[in-house]
């Protein structure tokens, strides 16, 4: 399925009209002023400044509701105030209480996993090569590093070990030379159907997945990712999916509904996490 393009730019407050009008002049999109998206026809997908920060959402009585990117309150404000097992993820990745390696995130998307592996204390470095998810991310690390609640601190310092790159990841790899500084860890999400049709987060994740198309090259992703990890390849797969390409993974790591591929190049050392830092620059 091809990417699907966003329509217009709509703002749900009279004075948010100025940063409206401000996406829509970056992204040479069309700016309907203050509407709700639901009251308009249906069928446009539309960029939307709220009192909550930006988001994307289908137009139409009865379409999903806004999708945006949130480190301070909902699923990830509840991970970060109130910690359990151990994530998945983290132990894909390799964190221990004396490793904690630096991550580069090759398909950003909402930045869900790039945060929890932050909240270990993983340096993350977040690439995403789609612009209007790219500003989903700008927006929410914006409003993170201005949030000033009691908690704040905290945040802070997950939010200062991630890292923004506009950037298509195939091409950063390409790039890369024998002497670059590559990362320990790197972390594939390829894109796979959502099946569950209940839960109204699943819908919006559905919307998001239309806004970024057919994820196609995984597969050549995941090969120069290889070439270019120091010490391991986690690969984000549907629990009872087939692995990515031909290599079979070292090791796996299942959750519920998903598994995690590890492909082991060398041993973590311990000690050798970077710290991260923010940047909405593109590169």
């Amino acid at each position: 399925m091809p990417a699907q393009q966003i329509d217009a730019v709509v703002c749900t407050g009279k004075n948010l009209a100025p940063r409206g009008e401000e996406l829509a002049r970056q992204f040479s999109l069309h700016f309907l002023g203050n509407k709700a998206p639901r009251s308009l026809p249906s069928g446009l997908w539309l960029l939307v400044v709220n009192d909550l920060g930006v988001a994307i959402q289908q137009s139409g009585n009865g379409a999903p509701g806004p999708v945006m990117v949130d480190f301070v309150g909902g699923k990830l404000g509840f991970r970060r105030r109130r910690q359990g097992p151990t994530p998945t993820i983290v132990k894909a990745a390799g964190v221990r209480s004396d490793i904690r390696p630096e991550v580069w995130d090759l398909t950003a998307g909402l930045g869900q996993d790039a945060f929890v592996l932050a909240l270990y204390g993983c340096s993350v470095t977040m690439f995403e090569r789609q612009p209007i998810i790219h500003c989903l991310l700008v927006d929410a690390l914006d409003r993170a590093r201005d949030y000033s609640g009691e908690d704040g601190e905290s945040l802070h310092t997950i939010i200062d070990r991630l890292t923004l790159r506009q950037s298509d990841s195939i091409k950063v790899l390409s790039d890369l030379d024998d002497k670059a500084d590559r990362p320990e860890v790197i972390y594939i999400d390829t894109m796979f159907p959502e099946r569950s049709k209940t839960a109204k987060i699943k819908k919006g994740m559905q919307v998001f997945q239309q806004l970024l198309g057919e994820d196609s090259d995984s597969v050549q992703l995941l090969e120069l990712a290889l070439q270019c990890a120091r010490n391991r390849v986690v690969v984000k797969r549907p629990k009872l999916g087939e692995a990515l390409g031909l290599h079979p993974p070292n090791l796996q790591f299942s959750g519920k509904s998903i598994r995690f591929d590890v492909y082991t190049i060398k041993k973590l050392e311990r000690g050798k996490g970077k710290t991260g830092k923010t940047t909405n620059s593109g590169g």
